[in-house]
């Protein structure tokens, strides 16, 4: 049978929400990630796993979160309450020691760089005729003084190429230089014997249907597609298994699904979505639902 997937943010809302806000470009799931939980509530039983990148990886690493919930503890850098972007190399080189020292052992890190590289801006001014931000040349020297840090964990490193966006975004940046820069970063990542996630080539047919018009920034559909791809990859990876689906965020969503299989008369899995929605309810109103749910269910089944 085919295996459905649900994510569901609003869940995760937090509730507070003043941090202060940070220059973001339009389209980015930074402009709301102000609004979400971004801490991890670690198990000291599993393996951590960190995500280092841009705005496009904190689009999807509550997803990612979500997929590998109780096989891995996922981290990203924040920036009070937020996340942090990762931005360019050059701040990767600055800023990979305070990284990796969130916590005490990395078991996976899954990091890009290269789309703030390629970025061809110079004040408020942009266009095809202004130099990207980082050269090529500088690129590769950053990205290889930041595998090596990340060596040094003993941490299973794999590096995500910058995804595909089209012709005339804003800030400029040009689709051939999304290859140009990817090339270079595999050219150190095959020097280095680092695992690539071509996440490039998992997009570039797919801008319609995953991406933003006219946009770097992905949907939150696309966020969930390329997080399940991500977490797919690295529990393979791992030798992990396989990812926990579907995944529910919040109690609304769990519940939805519950009921959804209940109509269908597909007892074990409303079971296992009640089970969800009883651990995410946060009032006595939603936990006495879903445990009389459950109790439904498990009476269907007799």
């Amino acid at each position: 049978m085919k295996c459905v997937w649900i994510i569901v943010l609003a869940g995760m809302m937090a509730l507070n929400v003043s941090a202060k806000k940070q220059k973001v470009e339009p389209g980015s799931f930074e402009e709301k990630a102000g609004k979400y939980s971004w801490e991890v509530k670690a198990d000291p039983n599993l393996p951590n796993m960190l995500i280092l990148g841009d705005s496009i990886s904190i689009g999807y690493t509550l997803q990612v979160r979500q997929f590998l919930k109780g096989k891995a503890n996922v981290y990203r850098p924040l920036s009070g309450a937020g996340p942090e972007n990762c931005g360019d190399s050059v701040k990767a080189v600055d800023s990979i020691d305070k990284w990796l020292s969130s916590a005490p052992k990395w078991d996976v890190i899954h990091f890009n760089s290269g789309l703030h590289d390629l970025k061809r801006i110079d004040g408020k001014n942009t266009g095809p005729e202004i130099p990207s931000q980082v050269s090529i040349a500088d690129y590769k020297k950053n990205l290889q003084t930041v595998v090596d840090k990340m060596k040094a964990t003993g941490a299973k490193l794999i590096f995500a190429t910058t995804t595909a966006y089209p012709a005339g975004v804003k800030p400029c940046r040009l689709p051939e230089d999304a290859v140009k820069y990817n090339n270079a970063a595999a050219e150190v990542m095959r020097k280095n014997q680092v695992q690539v996630n071509d996440l490039y080539a998992f997009t570039v047919n797919r801008l319609e249907e995953l991406q933003n018009p006219l946009n770097v920034h992905f949907s939150e559909e696309g966020s969930t597609v390329l997080g399940k791809e991500i977490a797919e990859t690295v529990a393979t990876a791992m030798g992990w298994g396989k990812i926990t689906c579907p995944a529910y965020t919040s109690f609304a969503a769990a519940a939805e699904a519950g009921n959804a299989f209940i109509r269908a008369k597909e007892y074990k899995k409303a079971i296992g979505a009640f089970e969800v929605a009883a651990e995410l309810s946060k009032t006595v109103q939603q936990s006495s639902l879903a445990l009389k749910k459950l109790e439904q269910c498990r009476a269907n089944l007799k």
